[in-house]
């Protein structure tokens, strides 16, 4: 099991992913804008995508930047995209 925090490119995929899961539009987009920055940055990026992100989008990376491995980011990502509703 892989117990390392999860990398800016491991939550930039489950950002893609879930903007997969959207219909086109502007959540789609800023999904994939946070999935870009994380990409992006050679930091860890929590404070960085919740002050870029619009307010919807902030409790979601809160969320996922909180995941303590890449194995809890994966089933994060399941588990919203299995709601097929990311806005809770």
């Amino acid at each position: 099991m892989n117990t390392q925090r999860p990398s800016n490119g491991a939550l930039a995929e489950a950002l893609f992913s879930l903007a997969d899961s959207e219909p086109p539009g502007d959540r789609r987009i800023a999904l994939l804008k946070a999935g870009y920055s994380a990409f992006d940055s050679p930091d860890r990026v929590d404070r960085l995508l919740l002050e870029q992100s619009p307010p919807w989008l902030q409790p979601l990376i809160s969320q996922l930047t909180g995941c303590h491995s890449e194995d809890a980011l994966q089933a994060a990502v399941q588990r919203l995209q299995g709601d097929g509703d990311l806005r809770r």
